[in-house]
């Protein structure tokens, strides 16, 4: 009785070991056309790199001909479709890849920013969502969680995820400056600009910050304070017409008229169609030095 049970033991043992060899032979071609798709993928990086977009998608889709079921095939597909502009076919092939490796943070991460480049908010949303619960520690993923639900006007809840983004990564411009918002949107004007200099502090060459700070600022009637940040944002880029016009009118508010003028007239001679400069060179003549 031992015996054969002994005996069938064994054959069933050899009987697994030859189903084993069994699958790994016929992986085997899986295997190396993996191998092969890899190499190409990373040449596929290297000529991206060096600026020839063509070659490197020609490598793509051959890795995708040899593993059409590799993810990483598809994402690098999906990155080439979206520089390309095709946005709905490259966030296609990128949440085929998310879907395929849930628990690999930077596919979710990746599919999200597309998905929220694209204005797909409410998904965009689930995978920032996603992306906070892989990495807890990561600070971008809550402020950019905040951004979304901003968008669906849902502040008190973006307020809680961009607190906790600033508590997470304290260091991190994002975080301050998605705060800033989100207090702006509350109604929260002072602790607004707290963030928003704060996240200035950190980034200092950020122009929709400046404009941000500038407007929260001009709500506050502080326009002193809006001149400052609208004086910079010019200085690095001079020759928007819209920051003109927005520096002329804090000029005109803190009667700096001969200032306000030369702004609005940098504004027309550069947008000579801009109402809004027009009118402000006007006000700006008329009233009383």
């Amino acid at each position: 009785m031992k015996r054969g049970l002994l005996y069938a033991c064994l054959t069933l043992a050899t009987l697994g070991a030859l189903a084993t060899v069994a699958t790994i032979l016929a992986l085997r071609p899986v295997w190396r056309a993996t191998a092969r798709a890899d190499q190409l993928i990373r040449q596929a990086q290297l000529l991206s790199a060096r600026g020839r977009p063509q070659a490197s998608r020609a490598k793509v889709e051959e890795a995708l001909r040899l593993a059409p079921h590799y993810p990483l095939a598809h994402r690098e597909l999906g990155l080439h479709l979206l520089a390309q502009g095709d946005f709905e076919p490259g966030i296609a092939e990128l949440r085929q890849v998310a879907q395929a490796l849930p628990y690999d943070s930077g596919a979710a991460w990746e599919l999200a920013h597309a998905l929220s480049a694209a204005h797909h908010t409410e998904e965009a949303e689930q995978w920032f969502a996603r992306v906070t619960r892989m990495e807890p520690n990561n600070g971008a993923a809550y402020a950019m969680l905040a951004n979304c639900q901003l968008q669906r006007n849902a502040t008190q809840e973006a307020l809680h995820t961009a607190e906790a983004g600033v508590r997470i990564s304290p260091r991190l411009a994002t975080t301050h400056i998605t705060l800033g918002l989100a207090r702006w949107r509350a109604g929260d004007l002072e602790g607004a600009r707290i963030a928003l200099d704060e996240g200035l502090r950190l980034r200092p060459s950020d122009i929709p910050t400046m404009l941000s700070l500038a407007a929260v600022t001009g709500k506050m009637h502080r326009f002193d304070l809006a001149l400052v940040y609208l004086q910079r944002a010019v200085r690095l880029i001079p020759n928007d017409p819209i920051l003109w016009v927005a520096l002329g009118t804090a000029l005109f508010e803190t009667k700096h008229l001969s200032e306000a003028e030369q702004a609005f007239s940098r504004a027309l001679a550069l947008a000579p169609s801009n109402q809004m400069a027009r009118v402000g060179l006007a006000r700006s003549r008329l009233r009383p030095r």
